[in-house]
């Protein structure tokens, strides 16, 4: 038995086992489960547009924020320049 690491992506890989009378030969491919991204599927990112966030993800499951919203989670909106985050705020992008 042989051990390996599988690589995950859109490509199929092509494999084959022999012994002394047979052969198999077989194709195969690993991809994440929606939602999930990276070489061990180990990154969680489910796009948001909502009090929780407003973001999509990257190929490799980081967060992107939308047009207007910065932060770790895309939550806290760009205010207009000349608002003063002392004396006011904005409760979405461009107030």
């Amino acid at each position: 038995m042989t051990q390996r690491y599988l690589d995950v992506g859109e490509n199929w890989t092509k494999d084959s086992h022999s012994s002394k009378y047979s052969t198999l030969t077989f194709e195969y491919r690993v991809t994440c489960d929606s939602n999930y991204y990276g070489q061990g599927c180990e990154n969680l990112c489910r796009p948001r547009d909502d009090s929780f966030g407003h973001y999509s993800c990257s190929p490799t499951g980081e967060r992107v924020c939308l047009a207007g919203w910065t932060g770790d989670y895309c939550s806290k909106p760009q205010c207009l320049p000349g608002c003063d985050e002392k004396h006011g705020h904005c409760t979405k992008p461009n107030e």
